[in-house]
């Protein structure tokens, strides 16, 4: 970033660390306007290229609710055969596969377009990488956009859109990936996954199967750990550092990253401490999702009782009212918002979880312009 960074040091007493770098002063962003950063894009085939099955199966289920057709591989190689069998519209590439990498996939696929005299199909970076190196490397081999890991469904639309339709104006949110949400003392930032996921019970499936899967991990990096296998410790952080990202596993997908640091310097001290951390956070991990589970299960039990007892459903009406009153009165009611989430018509599942990403962000005033919304759609011949 042009920067520069300095090191003052003391023998016996400490080490200081400080770095300038030249940035310009920008304005603070505008209010919040959702509709003017997260355009609705044309039902599209979309080619998504990952080698990790939950990347594979987030990014379908995010990219099926706006209306795309999705095809799926699993390498580069599997990806340009995908290409030329189906066309798409666009090609969602993660950079790091098997076989073949993103970037090389996408050099073969610019190639043969040329070959071909075809139009250019956008293609878009999927990277945990921030670094400007891989978006010029990208850039390079003839990529057309570059969006993040783990997955901001706003930001990669955006992306999306300005590959597809390059005219098109739409004012990026510089604080897309870093919204704070009120689980910060939590390893399972529930708010952020059902954002992503979309309902409890899949969330909490994908939670499930994420701890089955590494219900052994800090057991299995430390015994590469003590074999000095560096590389193998690298390959299986970063892949888990996407996954638990996806999951809005936050620290553990923060420390999966400073394994993987570590790792790639073969720093055993600092692979040692960061697994030791990892530890504690698994088992606060799985404390969370023994009691969300359980949460998940009454509520299918719930609603399994209700349905064939024929009672009716939750009247919605006066649940909105009491959560306008607490929004108006700048006070977070998570009892009432899980209850509008669980109860909410299929339809208005979406707008319920945007009230609660919105009460999460203490942005009152836009959670009450929901809830209005979703009361005034609401049939006025039942009270719902």
């Amino acid at each position: 970033m042009g920067g520069d960074i300095h090191v003052d040091s003391e023998v016996g007493v400490g080490s200081c660390f400080y770095f300038d770098l030249p940035l310009t002063e920008s304005e603070i962003p505008s209010s919040r306007d959702d509709t003017s950063i997260f355009p609705t894009l044309a039902p599209r085939k979309v080619l998504l290229a990952d080698d990790i099955e939950q990347n594979l199966t987030l990014l379908s289920l995010l990219l099926k609710r706006q209306g795309h057709t999705i095809f799926l591989a699993k390498d580069g190689i599997e990806a340009i055969e995908q290409f030329k069998k189906i066309q798409p519209d666009i090609i969602l590439m993660d950079i790091q596969m098997p076989n073949m990498d993103g970037l090389t996939a996408t050099e073969e696929i610019r190639r043969y377009e040329a070959e071909k005299q075809l139009s250019r199909t956008p293609i878009i970076a999927l990277t945990a990488s921030v670094l400007v190196e891989d978006r010029l490397e990208a850039r390079q081999v003839g990529m057309d956009g570059f969006a993040n890991k783990p997955i901001d469904i706003k930001a990669l639309i955006i992306e999306m859109a300005h590959a597809l339709e390059p005219s098109l104006k739409i004012a990026k949110q510089a604080n897309l990936n870093h919204q704070q949400t009120r689980d910060e003392n939590k390893q399972i930032h529930l708010y952020k996954g059902l954002s992503l996921w979309g309902d409890l019970t899949t969330y909490a499936s994908e939670l499930s199967t994420f701890a089955t899967q590494h219900a052994h991990l800090t057991d299995r990096l430390s015994a590469l750990l003590e074999e000095q296998k560096y590389k193998e410790i690298n390959e299986l952080a970063h892949a888990i550092k996407g996954t638990s990202g996806n999951l809005a596993l936050l620290d553990i997908s923060n420390w999966m990253m400073t394994i993987e640091r570590a790792a790639q310097i073969e720093s055993h001290d600092q692979c040692l401490k960061s697994v030791q951390v990892l530890a504690s956070l698994l088992t606060r991990f799985f404390d969370e999702l023994k009691q969300l589970t359980q949460k998940v299960h009454a509520n299918i039990d719930s609603q399994h009782i209700e349905i064939h007892s024929d009672l009716p459903n939750m009247p919605l009406k006066p649940l909105l009212d009491t959560l306008m009153l607490s929004s108006n009165s700048g006070e977070v009611d998570d009892e009432n918002i899980d209850l509008l989430i669980r109860h909410a018509p299929h339809h208005m599942k979406r707008q319920a979880i945007e009230v609660s990403e919105a009460i999460a962000n203490f942005d009152f005033n836009y959670a009450t312009q929901l809830l209005t919304d979703i009361k005034n759609s609401l049939p006025q011949e039942a009270d719902l």
